[in-house]
């Protein structure tokens, strides 16, 4: 029986995840698992709707992966607190590809920081876990 890891990305260049979720897929199919992508969002149009199915247990997500610039001028760490105010405390891994986007956000509570050249290390850990390691 093979278990069910669930993915939740924002990211409005599609083309730059397709890599990841190679090495993402191939990791975890062999430690037997099953990789489910929900659709990848681009802003934050559906974000209410996702929390709230989250929330009623009609959606799984283990791990949210942000992109902090996204289409429309949406910004990561915005769509994080909204995600947070709604108690929803799923691991989110926060990325982007500009190196100071760090000094520019406020804390953000149980959110892992990267850089996007680094994002493929943090979702796959040189240990063989998956989500947010140091």
């Amino acid at each position: 029986m093979r278990l069910t890891f669930n993915v939740l990305w924002f990211e409005d260049t599609i083309e730059f995840l397709n890599p990841i979720i190679k090495g993402l897929n191939d990791h975890l199919d062999e430690q037997g698992f099953y990789l489910h992508n929900h659709p990848i969002e681009k802003n934050s149009e559906n974000l209410i709707d996702i929390i709230q199915k989250i929330n009623e247990k009609k959606l799984d997500v283990d791990l949210i992966l942000m992109d902090y610039k996204l289409s429309g001028g949406d910004k990561g760490d915005e769509l994080i607190k909204i995600i947070r105010n709604h108690k929803l405390l799923t691991d989110i891994i926060f990325y982007s590809q500009d190196p100071s986007f760090r000094e520019r956000i406020g804390l953000l509570e149980g959110v892992y920081l990267t850089d996007r050249k680094s994002l493929p290390e943090k979702v796959v850990g040189p240990d063989g876990s998956v989500g947010i390691r140091q």
